[in-house]
């Protein structure tokens, strides 16, 4: 698989306002080499309707962040994503992003 996509990885840090609240304020960690492809999932809602929506997989042989768990937005060809899940299977992680609109 070529690597020769770009993206941004973005994390979101909370401010303390000094009022007992915060703010959130987006910060680019770094960017990575990655390959993103396009899918389609499809399901059944309650009223037995078939829905389809689409998602992109990104894939990367960089490490992301430490925790898989840890949320974080993506930012690639200008247009926000937001982590739905992320996978490590060794030789490479596999991030699944929806818009973030």
């Amino acid at each position: 698989m070529d690597y020769r996509e770009k993206a941004t990885i973005l994390v979101v840090e909370k401010i303390s306002d000094n009022m007992g609240g915060y703010e959130e304020t987006e910060t680019e960690l770094k960017t990575i080499k990655c390959k993103v492809a396009p899918y389609t999932v499809k399901s059944i809602d309650s009223k037995g309707r078939e829905i389809s929506y689409s998602l992109n997989k990104l894939f990367t042989k960089e490490k992301i962040l430490d925790d898989l768990d840890d949320d974080f937005k993506i930012l690639y060809k200008d247009k926000k994503y937001k982590k739905v899940s992320m996978a490590d299977y060794g030789k490479c992680y596999m991030v699944v992003m929806e818009r973030d609109d």
